[in-house]
């Protein structure tokens, strides 16, 4: 691990050489990966330690914000297998006085626009 400072470090391996972001986290080292050199170069690397320092300061956590982005692109991305985007369904939630909550009847008129038949008496 060759440190260049702030937090940034060149990790060298037989693999290859790839940069890493370290920093402490409720006592526990996390280590977040920036890219592999020469890809990204060390003004790519130091600006994304930047960007990370400047997180952590703003009491963000540069790892699971990357995950948290990383996920959701995932999600827009992600299609069906006849290739058509699938619509993402917001569920209403219970209201506090509402007593059955999201019961099926709900998920059934949101989705399919089903309304529930009543019982008969």
């Amino acid at each position: 691990m060759l440190n260049d400072g702030d937090n940034l470090y060149l990790r060298v391996r037989d693999t290859g050489k790839v940069w890493i972001y370290r920093y402490t986290k409720d006592g526990k080292r996390i280590k977040l990966g920036l890219g592999p050199y020469p890809e990204v170069t060390l003004a790519q690397a130091r600006a994304k330690a930047y960007e990370a320092n400047s997180q952590r300061a703003n009491g963000s956590d540069p790892k699971e914000t990357r995950d948290r982005s990383s996920l959701s692109s995932r999600l827009e991305q992600r299609t069906d297998t006849a290739g058509l985007a699938i619509p993402q369904v917001k569920l209403p939630m219970a209201s506090p006085e509402s007593e059955s909550g999201n019961t099926t009847e709900g998920l059934m008129s949101c989705i399919y626009g089903l309304t529930p038949t009543p019982a008969p008496p």
